[in-house]
């Protein structure tokens, strides 16, 4: 997992909504505004944030932020002026020197040669602004994303007066906020100020678990946690799980596919109109296995004919049922759908307009790509294998 782009993606938000609720929480009276004019920026400051996990500490590595930080800088001088984050190998205060600025810039202005004559846009600061922005500039890489997980959440408790779980469970609902307000709003509408937090807390529509939730708490509180703050399965609803090969990844396909067939076997009734919605992020060859093991079980399914390029009317249409003497359902032409990630990203308007596919939604060892979906119930934990969500479920 912590091999691949999106993994670094990820912590990289997270690393940034933290320092968010940082700032908020040490300013409460103050609104902050995300991906505007920087990062994090508000009326007293600007702030770049950088997460390099991966790989060792070069001069390239802050180019990019130093150039965009200077040239708000210029913009207006009265603003507190931060780099802030973690680099491998670099973990400390640092302060910039007049020598390390000046190869930035030369760098910079090198690099737009290489661009076509419309595109190049040069920087070319005076000494003297050089000094300036020097002087406000404050670069700090000296906490680490798990200890400022730690930091946060301690902080929240002590904000909110609660204990380090419930300060666990507020932390996932802020930082799920805090995506949203980023992906779903123009850049002069996405700010936020604490007694939005407060607010977020009564909403709590969904929650969003990382993997640095589970590092702090330990894996059997955290599942406890999980499994107390989960949605409750509800058979009665029609529900939603999305799931990703990083479940699986101390496992084999055939483990995740017996778990579920158990799981709809428990806590789902086969003969019902309502459906259980399966998509999966995971290969191809794994993918044909879970659906030939739910066949070859007598388990009927719709997969829209994925084989064939998918059909939305025929993925979305209702299961035909046989009505029994005392008006109950005897038979249903399948009670399963099951899909890739990447044919629900592809139709997602499409599919999200049926009206029978989701109450509920449960995102398992998958990146939440889902913010653009409209408002549902959804709980996330990036960081889950198959005995975890066996606990959640209880299936045996």
């Amino acid at each position: 997992m912590e091999n691949d782009g999106g993994y670094y993606a990820l912590a990289g938000f997270l690393y940034q909504f933290n320092r968010s609720l940082l700032e908020i929480f040490n300013n409460p009276a103050q609104t902050i505004y995300l991906e505007k004019d920087e990062d994090i920026s508000s009326e007293y400051a600007l702030i770049q944030v950088k997460n390099h996990e991966k790989g060792r500490f070069c001069t390239s590595k802050i180019q990019k932020p130093i150039i965009q930080l200077f040239q708000q800088y210029l913009q207006n001088t009265n603003r507190k002026i931060l780099l802030v984050g973690f680099i491998n190998n670099w973990d400390r205060k640092k302060q910039l020197s007049k020598e390390v600025l000046d190869d930035i810039i030369l760098s910079h202005n090198t690099q737009q040669n290489r661009k076509p004559l419309k595109k190049q846009c040069y920087f070319r600061p005076t000494d003297s602004q050089r000094l300036a922005f020097i002087a406000s500039l404050e670069i700090d890489f000296s906490m680490d994303r798990h200890t400022q997980t730690s930091k946060v959440i301690t902080l929240v408790a002590e904000k909110f007066k609660i204990n380090k779980d419930l300060a666990t469970v507020y932390h996932s609902l802020f930082t799920a906020y805090l995506h949203l307000l980023i992906v779903n709003n123009k850049k002069n509408d996405r700010k936020v100020c604490f007694n939005d937090l407060a607010e977020i807390i009564k909403a709590q529509t969904q929650l969003v678990f990382y993997s640095e939730h589970k590092k702090i708490l330990g894996e059997n509180k955290f599942i406890k946690l999980c499994k107390d703050r989960m949605p409750r399965f509800n058979r009665k609803k029609n529900n939603i799980f999305i799931l990703g090969c990083d479940i699986y990844k101390d496992s084999n396909i055939s483990n995740l596919a017996d778990m579920l067939f158990r799981f709809v076997n428990k806590n789902h009734v086969v003969h019902t109109d309502k459906i259980l919605n399966f998509v999966l992020n995971i290969p191809s060859n794994d993918f044909d296995y879970v659906k030939k093991y739910f066949l070859d079980r007598e388990l009927a399914i719709n997969d829209g004919r994925e084989d064939l390029g998918f059909y939305v009317k025929l993925f979305s249409n209702e299961p035909l049922i046989k009505i029994g003497k005392r008006q109950n359902i005897e038979r249903s032409s399948f009670s399963v759908r099951i899909i890739s990630l990447e044919t629900l990203k592809g139709n997602l308007d499409s599919i999200m307009r049926c009206k029978n596919l989701c109450d509920t939604m449960y995102v398992f060892g998958e990146d939440d790509f889902t913010s653009s979906i409209p408002t549902i119930p959804k709980f996330v934990v990036r960081d889950i294998n198959i005995n975890m969500i066996t606990q959640l479920f209880s299936i045996k």
